[in-house]
């Protein structure tokens, strides 16, 4: 159960802090008007209906990625989700929903269980028959994505951590590119289906009363487009010129690397295929890797959360982190029961790749294990997708953290301390370069909801490569399907936009941090780790994202925080 294990001064009256008297208001209604009796008993049994569903449906993804009974799997996924699909989905409640909520005082907590009762409800509107269409074809792509391997010129199958693993170390030019193809080759065998799974959810975003659904997407999220596009515009702007400058650095590092001309270079010379992440600008990838080669990357997140305060141990105990045949090459975290069995799925290696990535999940999963357990089940997840991804992001910068490297990885301060400079460097072009990657993302995805069956997707994924972020067409590539290897795109659309928000969000609460605990680290930083807890996990969803970040950080979420720290350069 979530709580086991909690450091003492979580016991008291923390902020955030809900209690058991906060869920006796919800689940004893006695003394209070008809309204709140009526509206209590709805919510309880309707969260109680969910909660199996819910359950069986994230085990059952579970079972799908690890590869464990997948058709039994794929099935009772498809049969829970459409179960929730069509507990939300009744028009009938929807109304008494917004009814209630008209009479309940704004801010109390039965009033922000109906907030999220009535989010869901908006997101299930619509034809019944055509909701269950979408979910039989996103469980569908599912099992095609996690079962797809590539495949290199000589018929060889590749995996994602084989495909890697070239990225990582290879310095054949010509090797590399096959890596890179065989990781492109799964955009073709399912991009079909993402265009019809796309329309799809036009259609539902039409019947919602939305343009399309990019915009269906942002609204679910409670993001606003225009206040959206307006923040990535900035990004943009005061990202452009330190982006180009150091790009052009790279290049030329780069073609020295590989023994080539910068024209030669191609998108495969990066760390990853997509080019989300910095091949090494600094010199300092081999001495990373050197530190790292030797560390255990769950043994690094869990030790760094102890010095936060937060036992990532019991979520280790139930994680699947070996890769092997048959799995999922995708990480991710996932709370199955919200009361405390939270799993983390990974494929770990040695090195820095892994060591991020586990720092990543596990700020995603100690966030989840330290939400309030008092709280009412409906309210008992993280306030938004941008505040945990803040959180994740946040935590996965530290396998670039000079006192982490030192402190955790055990690399010699005399090697560590004159790079210290160069990680700092590295770790802001990193950040630029990131930050350049989500705008190519947000903006295609806009395109392939604007028109999913547009003949020249293709044209526009590269396009939006060669301005975001510089990186020039790769031959022979006309008509190849390589944005739908991207397996966002297809199931978990509209998701993006909180990669970039929570960058942002992430370096918000360092300052905070920071300044609050009175350390000029967070490594060993518990008075900086109780901050997180009570300001940020135990709330849950109690509030809106925007006053959580309010209340955590003293204003609302403000790029200038990020523009400071990895641009150099803050506008109005």
């Amino acid at each position: 159960m979530v709580g086991v294990g909690n450091p003492p001064w979580l016991t008291g009256a923390v902020r955030g802090d809900t209690s058991r008297t906060a869920e006796r208001e919800v689940r004893e209604p006695g003394g209070v008007g008809m309204v709140e009796q009526e509206a209590a008993r709805y919510v309880e049994a309707l969260a109680e209906a969910v909660r199996g569903h819910e359950l069986a449906q994230r085990r059952a993804w579970w079972d799908l990625a690890t590869g464990e009974g997948v058709e039994e799997a794929a099935r009772v996924a498809e049969a829970s989700a459409l179960a929730i699909d069509d507990l939300y989905g009744r028009p009938e409640e929807a109304a008494r929903v917004r009814g209630w909520m008209e009479e309940l005082e704004a801010g109390s907590l039965l009033r922000r269980q109906l907030e999220r009762v009535a989010r869901e409800q908006a997101r299930c509107a619509g034809p019944g028959e055509l909701r269950r269409e979408i979910v039989r074809e996103e469980v569908a792509l599912q099992a095609r994505y996690h079962g797809f391997r590539g495949r290199d010129g000589s018929g060889e199958e590749l995996s994602g951590p084989a495909i890697e693993a070239v990225f990582e170390g290879e310095r054949d030019v010509a090797r590399r590119r096959e890596a890179w193809e065989a990781s492109m080759q799964v955009g073709d065998a399912v991009a079909e289906a993402v265009r019809r799974l796309a329309g799809l959810r036009n259609e539902l975003a039409r019947a919602q009363g939305h343009r399309d659904g990019f915009a269906m997407g942002l609204a679910h999220q409670g993001l606003d487009e225009g206040w959206l596009m307006g923040l990535l515009g900035r990004i943009e702007r005061d990202t452009r010129e330190p982006y180009r400058v150091r790009k052009a650095r790279l290049d030329g590092r780069l073609a020295d690397r590989f023994g080539v001309a910068e024209d030669e270079l191609g998108v495969w010379a990066g760390a990853d295929p997509f080019f989300q992440r910095s091949p090494g600008l600094e010199d300092v990838g081999e001495a990373l890797e050197s530190w790292l080669a030797g560390r255990d990357p769950a043994d690094l997140a869990t030790r760094f959360l102890d010095g936060l305060g937060m036992n990532l141990r019991p979520v280790m105990a139930s994680s699947d982190l070996e890769p092997r045949a048959g799995k999922s090459q995708h990480a991710f975290c996932v709370h199955l029961d919200r009361s405390g069995d939270v799993r983390i799925l990974s494929n770990n290696r040695r090195g820095r790749t892994w060591a991020m990535t586990m720092l990543h999940e596990g700020g995603h999963a100690v966030y989840e294990r330290y939400l309030d357990p008092g709280l009412p089940w409906l309210l008992r997840e993280p306030a938004h997708t941008l505040v945990t991804e803040a959180v994740a992001m946040w935590l996965g910068r530290q396998a670039m953290d000079p006192e982490f490297l030192v402190e955790f990885a055990g690399a010699p301060a005399d090697e560590v301390t004159p790079l210290a400079a160069a990680l700092r460097r590295e770790q802001a072009f990193e950040m630029l370069l990131f930050a350049r990657w989500v705008l190519v993302m947000v903006h295609f995805e806009r395109a392939l909801y604007a028109d999913p069956q547009a003949g020249d997707l293709a044209e526009t994924w590269y396009a939006l490569k060669q301005r975001y972020q510089l990186v020039e067409v790769p031959p022979d590539r006309a008509g190849r399907e390589d944005w739908a290897a991207k397996i966002h795109l297809a199931l978990a659309p509209v998701y993006y936009p909180n990669y970039l928000l929570g960058e942002l969000l992430a370096s918000q609460l360092r300052a905070v941090l920071l300044e609050e605990s009175g350390e000029r680290t967070l490594s060993d930083n518990l008075a900086a780790g109780e901050l997180l807890i009570a300001r940020v996990f135990r709330p849950g969803a109690r509030l809106p994202w925007e006053r959580l970040v309010e209340e955590a950080t003293g204003e609302a979420l403000e790029p200038r925080h990020f523009l400071r720290e990895f641009a150099g350069r803050v506008s109005p």
